[in-house]
């Protein structure tokens, strides 16, 4: 049998599901790997899409102030399952990611997206923040470095993300439907970040400032549901779940955990994506999409692409506001 012909492709990094800041292929993974420390009962429900819990007192708000900063480790791994056979790696890729609230712009914070790759790579991007007691907006307005960073800061700043090898099937038939597969789960990813749309809102209310859009809605309690962004008749949607507790290397942090969907793109029970926020901010992010991966119109198997972000380290400028639970 002929060698699996490599197949190149670039990895992007985004959020909505960088906590909605851009979106391809992406991940994490950490030394000492977040986790809920709860009991079993927990593991499942962050593993099933549409589950609640009781709500805390603590509503969730965002610790928005310049000077914060997060450090994460990502991990984005792509596999091809077929029945009966060795589960194949197509790619995995760990990077860093940091995030840091710069300063104040137009009635905006203004947050830093680096990615620090393998080789000496990184990537760097800028989003827009504000936070009232409505909830945390993002606005959807593309925007380049602010006037703060500084040209000589900006003249050592590039975006240059890796080339990673994909190795792809030698059959013919076989790599175009990987290749129609891998094109599936773009879809998916896509429109987490590069946002156009106004989402809908709830009657009643005044509409934000054009062009911004809801990451999070106050106050946080499980089975609140919200649009993020509107795209015709499909939407991404997200619900809160529950509040929990994570193990981390900087110690135990309570955490909402949000369920981001895409009704009509996402298939229940295969498609799955949580984030962790808190008052100590973004904390963890962990998705699984699978594609199937069709022949000659018959399913052989199916690709799954698993994204996962832990924090590793924060630092706070607000005091109080980082405090982990006591053991």
């Amino acid at each position: 049998m002929p060698p699996a012909a490599p197949r190149r492709l670039v990895t992007c990094s985004a959020f909505l599901l960088t906590a909605f800041a851009s979106g391809c292929r992406w991940g994490v993974e950490v030394d000492t790997p977040l986790r809920a420390s709860t009991d079993a009962a927990s593991a499942m429900l962050r593993a099933t899409p549409g589950t609640a819990a009781t709500a805390p007192a603590d509503n969730g708000w965002y610790p928005l102030a310049t000077g914060n900063s997060w450090r994460l480790r990502g991990n984005t791994t792509l596999r091809m399952v077929k029945p009966g056979q060795p589960t194949e790696i197509l790619s995995n890729s760990d990077f860093e990611l940091t995030f840091d609230l710069l300063c104040q712009e137009g009635g905006y914070i203004v947050e830093r997206k680096r990615e620090r790759f393998a080789g000496g790579n990184e990537a760097s991007s800028y989003t827009r923040l504000r936070q009232d007691r409505d909830g945390l907006w993002q606005s959807a307005i593309p925007a380049g470095p602010p006037q703060c960073v500084g040209r000589p800061a900006l003249a050592t700043e590039h975006s240059a993300r890796p080339n990673t090898m994909l190795r792809m099937p030698a059959n013919p038939a076989l790599r175009s439907a990987v290749t129609a597969s891998l094109a599936d789960l773009d879809r998916k990813l896509a429109g987490w970040g590069g946002i156009t749309a106004i989402p809908a809102r709830p009657s009643g209310e005044d509409p934000p400032p054009p062009g911004d859009l809801p990451r999070l809605r106050y106050p946080l309690r499980p089975g609140s549901e919200w649009i993020y962004q509107s795209f015709g008749s499909l939407s991404i949607v997200i619900a809160v779940e529950a509040h929990e507790t994570l193990d981390t290397p900087v110690g135990r942090l309570p955490a909402w955990r949000v369920r981001l969907d895409r009704p009509g793109i996402f298939k229940p029970g295969r498609d799955r994506s949580h984030i962790w926020y808190g008052r100590a901010g973004y904390l963890q992010l962990v998705t699984h999409l699978e594609s199937d991966v069709i022949v000659d119109g018959v399913v052989i198997g199916y690709i799954e692409s698993d994204h996962t972000h832990y924090v590793e380290s924060i630092q706070l400028s607000e005091p109080g506001r980082f405090a982990p639970v006591n053991r």
